[in-house]
């Protein structure tokens, strides 16, 4: 438990250096933007074990799974909508490529994105990743269980945000969302988690130009 506290600590304290970091910014262009509201925005499922499933779709219709709504508008991506993640599973969702445009000395680009993350311990989690290449990837994020509040609070929709390293400019970029539960009862956090599991929705890249000398 004192582990997983402090992650919930550093992960809070790192959004919150991210995020005022762009209050620093003079302008901001969005090169990249997906709410999934007119198609699944590209993803395609990429399945490595059970029969488990990520689906696009109205997060209105989980009924007593999930958010029960998308963060904004009727349609996102979730894990095994209207029905819990079953044991053992590790499934992802993969972007098509997203050109990105070169960066100044000035200048920055940002990814953020809204997630629902009810998971069922420490070992269950989810991931969120960039690739050149959509075949060698980096971890940004690891999510777990009500990261962001605690054990005793329902889970609901947060928004994420990070820098993107300057090498992927001017160039491809492809994003991974994952979600895996291990199948030991061991790893449970505590029984009466319902592994509702991970949703995301209105994704966006922005390139930020910063004043000179901040």
């Amino acid at each position: 438990t004192r582990t997983r506290a402090l992650l919930m600590i550093m992960a809070s304290v790192l959004l919150s250096v991210l995020l005022a970091s762009t209050a620093w910014a003079q302008s901001e262009l969005v090169i990249y933007s997906e709410g999934f509201e007119n198609g699944n925005g590209g993803f395609t499922f990429l399945e490595s074990s059970n029969p488990f499933n990520w689906m696009w779709g109205d997060a209105s219709l989980t009924h007593a799974k999930g958010p029960g709504t998308c963060h904004a508008g009727t349609k996102c991506w979730g894990t095994n909508m209207g029905s819990s993640i079953p044991r053992y599973v590790d499934g992802s969702i993969l972007s098509s490529a997203i050109q990105l445009p070169p960066v100044g000395a000035n200048q920055q680009l940002r990814i953020r994105f809204w997630a629902f993350v009810s998971l069922g311990g420490m070992y269950d989690r989810g991931q969120f990743f960039i690739s050149k290449d959509g075949s060698t990837w980096t971890s940004l994020m690891q999510m777990y269980n009500n990261m962001e509040t605690s054990p005793s609070t329902a889970p609901s929709w947060h928004k994420y945000e990070f820098g993107i390293d300057p090498a992927f400019a001017n160039g491809p970029i492809y994003l991974r969302f994952r979600a895996a539960t291990p199948n030991s009862s061991n790893f449970h956090w505590r029984g009466g988690d319902d592994l509702s599991g991970l949703y995301i929705d209105d994704l966006a890249i922005s390139l930020y130009t910063f004043a000179t000398g901040t």
